[in-house]
């Protein structure tokens, strides 16, 4: 059994510790499909009564020694005693326990892709279970594996100038990394461990050694680090493939900076970076650019690595995205919603563009180097609005707006802006025209307040002439005959209209309008003095006689030239008012 990670071609035991028995039934884990567990051995406890007795007696043994260990000079001889049996308690507990875990897993069940393995049927220890499972499985989960190793001594052989009796390993019949040319040695790489290798770098655009070993490592290939070393090594040399060191130097041939000890030394390897020899995409110099635009925009410094480039968008790109919708919603709550700016709408496209294909290295390279100049500028502009646009700033504009718009707007309608509070005006309008009005703002307090304040007199000059009107219309009422009579219940009756024409509002509203105030409650105030006049009749009507009914007469701008005319007008009034005495009413000409 392999039991080191870092060893060749490990398998993975996942031991699971189930009390419940609804986790452990076997149609649970033979219909499992969990990508996790594809390339793992699960091993699921058996019947766990027993160890779950003898590990409430350990916990509480374990308690009482935690609790009274502290004190054991100050506890009489007889708790001392005990104290003395539950520490042996706990020494015979130990054992018990493993041994009690060893027989409820093999009592157990072993499971690979669903299928499943009674561990006791094996054998009875956990040694020779692990071993006949994994040898049945080991070609399962590495079905590309192969066994040849390479020692350091003959990774060594690879990197000398001159090749003389190499191992045959490297040969076609196995590796495949060196064959006979002409009686010369000569690198070809055309086995199918190295084309492995070729294929994944060129799918990729840019591996580091890290990210190969990750790779080929694991299932289903299980290739040693020196295997791969040898097939980087060896497509270097057969120009398939160039490297990079940490520190930024290209490698294409074993005179390249840093060539030797890339492939020596395991750190080094780790952190190269290799992609295909043919043109460079990218280029280091935007790649040096890119690297200064992360260190500027997020403070992230890093090697020119296509593989930390990626990792560096990953890790940054998606929070931009947060920021960026955060600011266009400040700002599409400012007074219009004006259209965001150019510089963040591309960025936000540009953003897209870069996350599209982020596992894949080289063509989310390729989006940054595209749009470097989009992301450069936009980034900052973001950092610029999200410092400066807070959602008090927001509300500061959103209100100035609401200045302009409503009080400032009623002032002038009704003509009582005066020259000062127009001057203040103009300034408000034009700050608030203004690219990003927020800038400054409050700036606009003292002319914002010099038209609130001139609003709300005027407001509430409005609502006390409102008051005033209405009570001179009252009064037209109480003066007239018969109005002391009423009771109090009548006299409230006939003047509740006044009330009802007046005004709910305060005084620093926005509705209704200073010229409703007025020319509103004009109306309202004749409308309420007619059905006023027509309560007090009908009282009247009521109590002392026919009810007065107001009558229009028609009479303005009506012309009489003869005295025919004076007639037929005479004639035309009789008949109307005859008509209204006739049906039982008097008359009332308004």
């Amino acid at each position: 059994m392999i039991v080191d990670p870092r060893d060749d071609a490990p398998i993975t035991v996942d031991f699971r510790l189930l009390f419940e028995l609804d986790e452990r039934q076997p149609e649970r884990w033979v219909r499992s499909n969990d990508p996790r567990l594809r390339d793992r051995l699960v091993w699921l406890c058996g019947d766990t009564d027993l160890l779950e007795e003898r590990a409430v007696d350990l916990a509480r043994a374990r308690e009482m020694v935690r609790k009274y260990e502290p004190r054991r000079e100050s506890l009489q001889s007889e708790r001392k005693a005990l104290l003395q049996q539950e520490k042996d308690r706990i020494d015979d507990l130990l054992p018990q326990i493993r041994t009690i875990v060893a027989r409820t897993f093999l009592s157990g069940q072993i499971y690979f892709r669903g299928e499943p393995t009674r561990p006791a049927d094996i054998g009875d220890s956990f040694e020779r279970a692990i071993e006949t499972v994994a040898g049945r499985y080991l070609r399962k989960i590495y079905p590309h594996h192969i066994a040849t190793q390479v020692a350091p001594a003959e990774l060594e052989l690879l990197l000398k100038p001159e090749l003389t009796g190499p191992p045959e390993k490297f040969m076609p019949g196995e590796l495949g990394i060196l064959a006979l040319d002409g009686g010369r040695i000569v690198f070809v790489c055309n086995g199918t461990v190295p084309t492995r290798v070729l294929e994944y770098i060129t799918s990729e655009g840019a591996a580091s050694g890290q990210a190969l070993l990750a790779h080929f490592g694991g299932p289903p290939y299980g290739y040693t680090a020196n295997v791969l070393r040898a097939c980087v090594l060896g497509l270097l040399r057969a120009r398939r493939v160039k490297g990079r060191t940490e520190g930024g130097s290209t490698i294409t041939d074993l005179r390249g900076g840093g060539a030797i000890d890339t492939f020596d030394k395991d750190r080094n390897f780790r952190r190269a970076s290799f992609s295909p020899a043919d043109e460079d995409p990218i280029g280091l110099p935007v790649r040096a650019k890119i690297c200064d635009f992360f260190k500027k925009s997020f403070a992230h410094e890093m090697d020119r690595d296509d593989s930390l480039i990626a990792d560096a968008v990953a890790q940054h790109f998606p929070l931009q995205g947060p920021r960026l919708r955060a600011v266009l919603t400040r700002l599409a709550q400012l007074p219009g919603s004006p259209p965001p700016p150019a510089a963040l709408t591309r960025l936000q496209d540009a953003l897209e563009e870069c996350l599209r294909e982020i596992r894949q290295t080289q063509p989310t390279l390729k989006q940054v180097k595209k749009h470097l100049d989009v992301l450069r500028e936009g980034i900052q502009l973001l950092g610029l609005h999200e410092s400066e646009l807070s959602q008090s700033a927001v509300d500061a504009v959103r209100e100035a707006a609401r200045v302009r718009d409503h009080h400032a707007a009623q002032l002038a309608a009704t003509g009582a802006l005066d020259d000062e509070r127009t001057a203040a005006l103009r300034r408000i309008a034009a700050h608030l025209a203004a690219e990003r009005p927020w800038r400054e703002i409050s700036a606009l307090d003292g002319d914002l307040r010099l038209l609130r304040d001139a609003y709300i007199a005027e407001r509430r000059r409005l609502l006390q002439w409102q008051e005033q009107e209405a009570e001179r219309a009252r009064a037209e009422i109480k003066t007239q005959p018969g109005f002391s009579t009423l009771t109090s219940e009548q006299s409230h009756r006939v003047l509740r209209p006044f009330a009802a024409a007046l005004t709910t509002t305060g005084v620093d509203a926005i509705a209704p309008t200073l010229r409703e105030l007025f020319e509103t409650f004009k109306i309202a105030l004749e409308r309420a003095s007619a059905e006023a006049q027509q309560h007090f009749e009908r009282i009247l009507g009521e109590r002392e006689g026919p009810i007065f009914v107001p009558v229009e007469l028609n009479l303005r701008n009506r012309r009489v030239a003869t005295e025919a005319d004076v007639e037929a007008l005479l004639a035309e009034i009789r008949e109307t008012l005859l008509a209204r005495l006739r049906a039982g009413t008097g008359a009332r000409i308004q």
